[in-house]
C-alpha cells in the first residue's frame, strides 16, 4: 500500500471512531426504544465502511482478521432489545462502543505496522510482442521518477516475459497474463480493482507512449502539482504529440528516444487524444483506452485547467504543453509498423487491426523535437547494465 493513500485511510479510521464516540454519547441522551433504533441504522452503515476497509487491505491478512472481529462485535447492538432497565442499558452501550473502538485502535496499530511503499505514480499497460520495446519504456518511465508498472500481457509469443522477469523480482513490475482480443478495457478496470491502493495515481498509456516532463524532469511531482491545483480532479488528462519515422525503413535496435526527434505540428489533429492519469481511488471504470468515469463530483482536467469529457481535448490543441506531453511514437519504422504494429491490431476492438494508410497519416517530421534526449544516457546506461540493450 501506497503511504500517503494509507494516511488517507488512516485519517478515515480515525474519523469513524471519532463518529462512534459521539454517538454513544448521543444514544444516552434519548429512549432506549430511540436508541435501538439508531444502533440498527449505525450497524448498517458501519458494516459498509468495514467492507471498504476488507477491499483495502485484503491482503494484509492480520488486519481483516480484526475487522472480521469488529464486524461480531457490531452485531452485538441486538441484545440490547431484551434489556429493560436504563442502568443496565446505559452499562450496555458503554461497553458496546467501547469494545468497538478499542478493536479500531487495534485495526490502526496493525495498519501502522504493515509495509507501505512511496510509489506515488504507477503506469498501467497491456502490450503483445513488445519485448523489444519494454526495458527502455520502462527505463526511461523510472528516469522520470515512476516506479511501479502494472504490465497486462496480451499473450506475447515473444521475448517479453524474458526481458520482464528481472523486473518483475525486484517488484518495479507487477505483470498478468491475459492472452485473448479486445481485453483492453477489462485489463484496465482489473487494474483499478487490484492496486488502487497501491499508488496514489495510476496513468493508462501504450509501449509507444512516452510521458515527457516538459517543466522539469520529474513526471509524478507535475502530476501531484496538478491534482493539487483542483480538489476535484479525479483525473488529468494529457495529449499526444505524433512523432514520424524519421524515413526509418528497418528497426535498427537504437533506443526510440534516442531515434526519432521530429513530430508533427502542434494543430496536427490527432493531438486531440488524451491519455489518462487517474486517482484510482475515485475512478468508476475505463469508457475506452483514453478517459474514464469518475464519482460524481469528480472530473478530468487538462494541464490549463479546462475540464475535458471524453477521449479528446479540443479546448486549445494548437498550443504548446507547458508541462506533461506524451510523445506517442505511433509508426517508429516501417519494418516495425508492418510486421508488429498492423499484425498486432488493436487492443481494444475485435477482429481490428491498423490499416496501411495510418502509417502516412502519422508519419509527421515537420518539428524537432529533442527534449528525450537529456533522459537518454541514464536509460541506456541502465538498459546496458541489465543486459537488455541490443543496439
Amino acid at each position: 500500500m501506497n503511504k500517503e493513500v494509507y494516511h488517507e485511510i488512516r485519517e478515515e479510521i480515525i474519523g469513524q471512531k471519532n463518529i462512534l464516540e459521539r454517538i454513544n454519547k448521543l444514544i444516552h441522551g434519548i429512549s432506549s426504544d430511540e436508541g435501538i433504533v439508531k444502533l440498527e441504522s449505525i450497524e448498517a452503515s458501519f458494516e459498509f465502511f468495514i467492507q471498504r476497509m476488507f477491499f483495502a487491505f485484503r491482503s494484509e491478512k492480520d488486519v481483516i482478521s480484526l475487522l472480521e472481529k469488529i464486524l461480531i462485535k457490531a452485531k452485538k447492538w441486538e441484545k440490547a432489545v431484551n434489556i429493560t432497565e436504563r442502568e443496565e442499558y446505559d452499562s450496555f452501550i458503554d461497553n458496546y462502543f467501547s469494545e468497538i473502538i478499542k478493536a479500531i485502535n487495534d485495526v490502526i496499530i496493525a495498519a501502522d505496522n504493515i509495509s507501505h511503499n512511496n510509489d506515488i505514480l504507477g503506469l498501467v499497460l497491456i502490450e503483445k510482442n513488445e519485448g523489444r520495446y519494454l526495458p527502455e519504456w520502462i527505463e526511461y518511465h523510472k528516469a522520470v521518477g515512476i516506479s511501479r508498472f502494472f504490465i497486462y500481457d496480451n499473450g506475447s509469443t515473444d521475448n517479453t516475459r524474458q526481458v520482464l522477469q528481472q523486473y518483475i523480482d525486484e517488484g518495479i513490475v507487477t505483470y498478468s497474463w491475459c492472452p485473448g482480443e479486445a481485453l483492453q478495457y477489462p485489463a484496465y478496470a482489473d487494474a483499478l480493482d487490484r492496486f488502487r491502493y497501491e499508488v496514489k495515481y495510476m496513468g493508462f498509456i501504450d509501449t509507444d507512449e512516452f510521458i515527457l516532463p516538459v517543466k522539469g524532469d520529474n513526471v509524478p511531482v507535475l502530476v501531484e502539482e496538478l491534482f493539487n491545483k483542483h480538489k476535484d480532479a479525479g483525473g488529468i488528462v494529457v495529449s499526444w504529440r505524433i512523432f514520424g519515422s524519421e524515413g526509418r525503413i528497418k528497426d535498427d535496435g537504437k533506443p526510440v528516444i534516442g531515434t526519432f526527434f521530429h513530430r508533427a505540428e502542434n494543430s496536427f489533429w490527432q493531438h486531440q487524444h488524451i491519455k489518462s492519469i487517474c486517482n484510482p481511488r475515485i475512478t468508476v471504470t475505463p469508457l475506452g483506452p483514453h478517459h474514464f468515469e469518475y464519482l460524481p463530483g469528480y472530473y478530468a482536467f487538462n494541464e490549463r485547467g479546462t475540464k475535458i469529457d471524453g477521449p479528446y481535448d479540443l479546448s486549445g490543441e494548437d498550443q504548446d504543453c507547458a508541462m506533461l506531453q506524451i510523445n506517442h511514437y505511433y509508426v517508429k519504422s516501417r519494418e516495425y509498423y508492418y510486421k508488429v504494429k498492423m499484425k498486432r491490431g488493436f487492443a481494444d476492438f475485435t477482429g481490428s487491426t491498423y490499416e496501411d494508410t495510418y502509417f502516412d497519416i502519422n508519419d509527421r517530421n515537420e518539428i524537432e523535437d529533442s527534449r528525450m534526449l537529456r533522459f537518454l544516457p541514464i536509460v541506456r546506461q541502465n538498459l546496458v547494465e541489465r543486459g537488455l540493450l541490443n543496439e
